[in-house]
């Protein structure tokens, strides 16, 4: 993305003494009744194909004294609400650029829960 900075919140957004999780995550669906349920990202289910599905990388936080951590892979948690519309997946290490990587999304429509 040449020199924009994405990812980055000002300082008021954050708690004063830190926290003790970090969360992300994503939303797609609908109100209306009988209504198929929208993409999520690119509408493909995640692979360890870094072509075609939604991802993000370089997954960091900052810890009290200012280091910069790679997210944990030992520490991930996730939860999908519906597998046949949806889902993410942690890739650990890709590699030096890609880093740690989350993918996800999925193509929706009439999804049974």
């Amino acid at each position: 993305m040449g020199t924009i900075m994405i990812g980055y919140w000002p300082r008021q957004t954050y708690m004063e003494n830190g926290a003790s999780d970090v969360s992300f995550g994503g939303l797609a669906g609908t109100t209306l009744p009988d209504t198929l349920l929208p993409p999520m990202g690119t509408g493909d289910f995640p692979t360890g194909d870094l072509t075609r599905p939604t991802f993000m990388k370089q997954l960091k936080y900052v810890l009290s004294n200012y280091t910069v951590e790679d997210i944990n892979y030992n520490e991930i948690g996730h939860h999908v609400d519906n597998l046949d519309c949806y889902d993410v997946m942690y890739l650990s290490y890709v590699d030096s650029f890609s880093r740690e990587t989350l993918t996800f999304g999925g193509p929706g429509g009439r999804c049974i829960k």
